[in-house]
């Protein structure tokens, strides 16, 4: 179970210039002035896309002296349908996964994904991309539980609530809420639950990076993105899980990354991060206590469009979370 679960002022006042000398200044001011682009989702009602995210990981946990490597792959495709852009302004949509697959997993797995397929929510964002409101979680966690509650506190755990918030928010809340320079950058707080084993508060720092077209003319804008992380501990209690991690450490290497975002549709078109990190943990497990090592290498890779994208899985060794039944 272990091995599993782991972004001017300027003023001018003069008298009698003559004409040519005016006209000069003018035409230099004007060469000068930068242009700002507006980086913020546009919506429409009964606006469908699709976001196609594909994760690549690579790791070694290291218990006892005996290390296990993995290498994984998984793809998953959700679905979004604006509902309606409600009187406040806010934007209601429709959130379905389509369907998630990995490639070489055990059954368990395969029938925990199988499961997650059609599952919906409800997404309440304002004009700048900030999320207000998801609804729909518990009735997915009924979903995937089935009645058995002990599958259910351990897929809370596993996938949390705030999993899915994360997901809007690096979505949708990729602007900074203002028009931008060439050049300039802003921040992107986020937090990254990792359930009985905490959580990564992470700040992505994203830049204007400028411009550039594809092979039909249509212009987009670069996105540079950079970060830092740090680690924090678990709180509160996870009922079903045999362990507690009671100390850790983490160092983060590689965070970076880069993106497109579509200025005349009013999109994200794409968006890929690296993120490297080295870990320590100490896990109690009844009276007893191990010291568990995590050396990981995440790249993951978001892509949105209007029609519904290939999916590709390649194979990989995921072990069930959920245990034996």
């Amino acid at each position: 179970m272990i091995d599993v679960l782991f972004l001017r002022h300027g003023g001018l006042l003069m008298t009698r210039i003559p004409a040519v000398a005016a006209t000069i200044l003018v035409c230099g001011l004007v060469s000068t002035s930068r242009a700002q682009d507006r980086i913020a989702w546009q919506f429409a009602e009964k606006q469908e896309f699709f976001l196609k995210q594909e994760l690549k990981q690579t790791q070694t946990v290291t218990v006892a002296g005996e290390k296990k490597e993995s290498r994984t792959t998984q793809t998953s495709l959700i679905r979004y349908n604006v509902v309606r852009i409600n009187e406040a302004g806010l934007v209601e949509m429709l959130m379905t996964i389509e369907s998630v697959s990995h490639g070489g997993v055990d059954g368990k797995v395969s029938a925990l994904t199988d499961r997650m397929k059609g599952a919906e929510f409800q997404l309440t964002i304002d004009t700048h991309g900030k999320l207000i409101r998801l609804d729909g979680y518990s009735d997915f966690v009924k979903k995937i539980a089935e009645g058995d509650d002990r599958r259910a506190n351990l897929f809370r755990a596993i996938l949390s609530e705030d999993s899915f918030k994360t997901l809007a928010i690096q979505t949708f809340g990729i602007g900074p809420g203002r028009p931008v320079e060439r050049g300039e950058s802003w921040q992107q707080k986020m937090k990254l639950a990792l359930g009985p084993f905490g959580s990564i508060a992470m700040t992505r720092v994203l830049k204007h990076a400028g411009t550039g077209a594809e092979t039909n003319g249509t212009e987009f804008i670069r996105l540079d993105v950079t970060g830092t992380a740090a680690y924090e501990l678990p709180t509160g209690d996870f009922p079903g899980f045999p362990f507690k991690v009671t100390k850790g450490t983490f160092t983060f290497q590689g965070l970076n990354g880069s993106g497109t975002f579509d200025p005349q549709a009013g999109r994200l078109k794409s968006l890929s991060m690296q993120l490297d990190m080295t870990g320590d943990l100490t896990i109690q497990l009844g009276k007893s206590e191990q010291d568990v090592m995590l050396v990981q290498q995440q790249q993951s890779t978001m892509t949105v469009s209007t029609k519904r994208p290939e999916l590709s899985a390649k194979p990989g060794v995921i072990k069930s979370p959920l245990g034996t039944d």
